[in-house]
């Protein structure tokens, strides 16, 4: 897999797979006292935003601010991984229901 990464890294082609980039879990961007007064002034407590550290993104949301945060938070990339092609695994499951529509499977199999 690795010379596959490679090539692909170089703009060779390989059917079938390609590079995606790849994120890690969000982070609070900005520092932590910052967050907490932006989180208190969304609604939370101080225990739901204090926890010996700033909550997570995800504690955030769980705690009811769900599509209020995005503007605190950053992702940054952990770099590309090698995928298969989704057009091709799409393309690749039709023409397989396909051909089991027109030719079922029996029971046995000699």
């Amino acid at each position: 897999m690795a010379v596959a990464h490679e090539k692909l890294y170089k703009g060779e082609t390989i059917e079938g797979y390609t590079l995606e980039e790849h994120f890690g879990n969000r982070q609070w961007s900005q520092s932590d006292e910052s967050t907490a007064t932006e989180l208190r002034a969304l609604g939370l407590t101080w225990s739901q935003v204090w926890v010996e550290k700033v909550v997570s993104p995800a504690q955030a949301e769980k705690a009811g601010l769900k599509g209020q945060i995005d503007h605190l938070t950053t992702k940054e990339s952990k770099g590309l991984v090698l995928t298969p092609d989704k057009k091709l695994a799409k393309d690749l499951k039709y023409s397989a229901k396909k051909l089991l529509a027109a030719n079922p499977l029996k029971g046995d199999m000699e």
